[in-house]
Order: C-alpha cells, then structure tokens, then sequence
C-alpha cells in the first residue's frame, strides 16, 4: 500500500473519511460555481455597451400606445425597446410596465418617447370577452396562426415570422383552463406574441411550448379573456373594433395589415 501523508496527517488530526469527502464536494462544487460565473462573464463581456440582451414579442391594443407582451419577458429586464414600423420608418421606441399580472403571465406597456404621436390606423383585430365555441371561438380543430419575432437578436434575424396550426386543446399544462394547447410552432422570442383565428380574432397570447425531446407540436397561449380582464382594469380606456373587417380577407391578406400591429420587444 502506498504511503500517502495526508491521510497520516488527517488521521493525527482526528479527520474522518466522511468529513475529507465532505470537504472534496465542497472543494468541486466551488469550482464549478467559479466556471459558471466566469462563462456568464463573458458572456455578457461580448455585448456592447448599450445593446439589447433578450427579445420577445408583443402587439398594440391601442393607437396611443399600448403593448402585450408577457410577464416573463419583461420580468428584471432595466430597460424595455419597442421596435417596429412607425411613420415609414423603423424605429425603436422606449416603452414602460403600465401594468403587470405574474400569475397569467402577463403585461401591459406603454411606449413613453416624446418621438411617439399615436398610431394612425385603428386596431384591426376582436379580443374576445369570452372563448364561446359555439361561435367558433377557440373550438377544438379550428385553424390557428402566431405572428412573432423567434431569436430575433441573432440567429433568426428581425423579420416578422409566420406560423400555423391548430387548436389541439382548450387546456394548457396539467390541464390548466387558462391556456390553449395549439399544434403552432413556436420559439424562444415567440412569446407575448398574438395568436389568432382565421377570422380575425386575437384569441390568445403566446406563453411557451414543450421541447421537441419531451412532446412533438405543442404550444401553450393563455386565453385572451384574462387579457380583456386586465383591459377593463386599466385606468385608461381601450376600445376595440365592433365590425370585424379581417373575417372575410385571404390569409395573407390578414397577415399583411396585422404584421403593422406586432412588434418586436427588446430588453436590457
């Protein structure tokens, strides 16, 4: 057997093999912590000053500003961009947290930039009070989309992306009544972002979905009468169209006047 000093000397100082074990753990455990911090480091060394971290998507529900998007994406961030098409132009607005709701995931913000007069077209799409399937609302097997901005900030690029399916279930995870489950791809940066009919009604909001490893095709949204809920508490009154001018459009007729109202949100 070789000799080893250390075990010598832990044995003069009375040190058990469970307390030099313990200290080992202890010792790895440090180590790995330092890595992780380190990787973190530089990580967030490689950003510019100034440039945005992390992306959702969000969309107006009113001309004077107001923006969905969900709690998470919002959640810690310092400072909150709005980017989207305004006046011809492509422009990133600062936007502030009017009102938060943690436990549906969910947040309404208002752009607050002196360079922002309003919209100039009214909002074109139905939020539904109440998801009745006997007015095709949210039913089992109807056609569904997701307009959004998936890792927009580097892999994907900024272009406004397009997906459908259907909805699979009028209940989320665990079968949580407050969501959908759709069969509509979505990604990270997806969420906040409006899911619709094909007639034109905003009837969830996109929250999360299950990776491919776990579960094939499945999207949560949260049902878009807790969002109308929210509206109405707000002090601020919001109003929607009556006449739902989309229904009767081609589907790419709808996407071209919608992509107007989503918008890509930007975090620090």
């Amino acid at each position: 057997m070789m000799f080893n000093p250390l075990y010598l000397l832990f044995d003069f100082l009375g040190i058990s093999d469970f307390w030099i074990w313990t200290a080992v753990i202890v010792i790895c455990l440090r180590i790995l912590l330092w890595v992780y911090e380190n990787k973190n480091k530089s990580n967030n060394a490689n950003l510019k000053v100034g440039e945005w971290s992390a992306n959702g998507t969000g969309f107006f529900i009113s001309k004077s500003g107001c923006i969905v998007t969900n709690f998470h994406v919002i959640e810690g961030a310092s400072s909150i961009g709005i980017e989207f098409k305004y006046k011809g132009k492509k422009v990133t607005l600062n936007a502030v947290v009017l009102k938060s709701d943690k436990v549906n995931d969910l947040a309404i913000l208002k752009i607050a930039d002196y360079k922002f007069k309003g919209l100039e077209n009214d909002i074109p799409y139905k939020i539904p009070k109440e998801t009745r399937t006997d007015l095709g609302v949210g039913e089992v097997g109807s056609e569904v989309f997701a307009l959004g901005y998936p890792m927009a900030l580097d892999i994907m690029g900024k272009d406004i992306k397009f997906t459908d399916g259907r909805i699979s279930s009028r209940s989320g995870h665990k079968g949580d009544k407050r969501h959908y489950q759709s069969t509509t791809p979505l990604q990270g940066g997806n969420s906040g972002g409006p899911l619709f009919d094909f007639n034109g009604n905003l009837i969830g909001i996109n929250t999360s979905h299950l990776h491919p490893y776990v579960a094939e095709n499945v999207s949560y949204s949260i049902k878009s009468s807790f969002l109308s809920e929210m509206i109405d508490s707000l002090d601020e009154k919001i109003t929607f169209t009556i006449s739902n001018n989309l229904k009767n459009k081609l589907l790419k007729e709808q996407i071209k006047i919608l992509r107007e109202f989503v918008v890509l949100v930007k975090l620090k």
